[in-house]
């Protein structure tokens, strides 16, 4: 597994410091586009398997003055989203570490809900998605960007890219994950 990475955290990727730095590159301009234009200032936006807040902070901007709640498995990810946050300025950002197959909100107290690469990572997403439909309100929106990892690969071929990716999905599925998800 991935420096970082124990059979116990059950996060394919691990929380390694090469890996948290491609995290840092990520933003909700770029990974996150497809929800913003429909968010507006006011609305409740919860961010499940928030990771290190970096797309959290932009959902947090434009729902300004609205609220943001971002929420990750693991304490160290929800420790760097609260840094995040509070460099930027964004005191509408709140984050909290809990299991998405039991999320410590009310029910219908969110106007949307956002994932990004997270279901493919959770052994029970109908229990993840069940809490999803409840925390939402009537009406709310659910956005989620998933992997599907077959239908990643590299033209030319690169036989060593084809390999990770191989890896990649039996390592997802070891730890009681989805590498398919989207595709079922």
């Amino acid at each position: 597994m991935p420096d970082g990475t124990t059979a116990e955290s059950g996060y394919t990727m691990g929380y390694n410091e090469e890996f948290r730095q491609l995290l840092d590159r990520r933003s909700a301009a770029t990974h996150a586009a497809y929800l913003l234009p429909h968010l507006q200032p006011g609305m409740r936006v919860l961010d499940l398997g928030c990771g290190p807040g970096t797309i959290s902070v932009g959902l947090a901007d434009a729902v300004s003055p609205g609220e943001l709640h971002g929420i990750d498995l693991e304490e160290s990810q929800v420790a760097m989203a609260r840094v995040a946050a509070e460099a930027g300025g964004h005191g509408n950002a709140t984050f909290h570490a809990g299991d998405a197959t039991d999320l410590p909100f009310e029910d219908g107290e969110f106007d949307a809900v956002h994932c990004h690469a997270v279901l493919m990572h959770i052994p029970d997403t109908a229990a993840a998605l069940a809490e999803v439909r409840r925390v939402l309100k009537p009406g709310g929106l659910f956005a989620a960007r998933e992997v599907i990892v077959d239908s990643c690969f590299l033209e030319p071929v690169e036989p060593e890219v084809a390999e990770a990716w191989t890896i990649f999905a039996k390592l997802v599925k070891a730890n009681g994950g989805t590498p398919r998800w989207g595709a079922s």
